[in-house]
């Protein structure tokens, strides 16, 4: 299958990320946060020491997230001389991932004021763990430092350690539609502000003239999933798969003509 790959974004123009935020919502609520996929250099997946990772190198410093934006909103000339090219490894709350079937993942730890959130792009091997995980679960990122930590701080190549359990709730699209089906309020309470990993058939992939582009998932045969994208997913994939999306919902899903519509998903897989 053709990689899905979003566009090349500069982590530095914090309020056009905001506006392509690639989160899952319900309602009239848009995830908050960092925007699409960065794209991960001429060297690919590969650091120093091949696919490796840094599960065996020691860290040259460790800190908190709140640690490290408080080094970087005194001085943010003096952090980026600092840790530009060191390994660091920083323990945090995640406030986000994204994920693609690349596969590819960046987490996102709770930053403050300046520097509201930093990102690390996972070795290869750390996917499959990052596209589990939940917001607000601790976890320990250890990463190499970019040359230059601005809005966003980043790290690249990290190895990820969980400290505590993931609240990713794991369902099939015909399960969930079915409790919308028996009884949509309690159903959208149920799911208000929850991490979801959701497997089902892709119906129908859209994308029209104006540039509104849709999945819509089979459900129970009364309800089914609808999903507003940002980017245009006909390239890469078609009507009769099956797909396993992360969504990260902010608000509750909507409900109308037998839809349960949702913001924007990662597709971490389709077949």
């Amino acid at each position: 299958m053709s990689r899905y790959i979003f566009s090349v974004i500069s982590a530095g123009f914090f309020s056009f990320l905001l506006l392509l935020s690639s989160g899952c919502g319900g309602g009239d609520k848009e995830k908050k946060g960092p925007g699409p996929i960065v794209d991960k250099g001429k060297d690919g997946d590969k650091d120093k020491n091949g696919d490796k990772g840094t599960e065996n190198r020691k860290p040259d410093f460790t800190l908190t997230a709140d640690e490290i934006v408080k080094e970087l909103t005194k001085d943010e000339k003096a952090g980026q001389q600092k840790f530009s090219g060191k390994l660091v490894e920083i323990t945090g709350e995640v406030d986000s991932v994204q994920v693609t079937n690349e596969p590819w993942a960046r987490v996102w730890l709770k930053g403050s004021g300046k520097h509201p959130a930093i990102f690390c792009v996972v070795s290869t091997d750390q996917v499959p763990k990052a596209s589990q995980l939940s917001r607000k679960q601790k976890v320990k990122l250890t990463g190499t430092a970019g040359e230059k930590l601005g809005t966003y701080s980043d790290l690249d190549k990290c190895s990820l350690i969980e400290l505590d359990k993931s609240n990713v709730i794991r369902i099939t699209s015909e399960d969930f539609a079915k409790e919308f089906t028996a009884d949509k309020k309690a159903a959208m309470s149920k799911y208000t502000d929850k991490d979801l990993i959701i497997t089902g058939l892709l119906e129908e992939v859209l994308s029209d003239d104006k540039g509104t582009n849709f999945l819509k998932v089979k459900g129970d045969g009364k309800s089914r999933l609808s999903f507003k994208q940002i980017h245009d997913p006909t390239p890469f994939f078609k009507k009769g798969q099956t797909a396993t999306l992360r969504l990260e919902l902010n608000g509750s899903p909507g409900y109308e003509k037998n839809e349960i519509m949702m913001h924007s998903c990662e597709i971490i897989g389709a077949k």
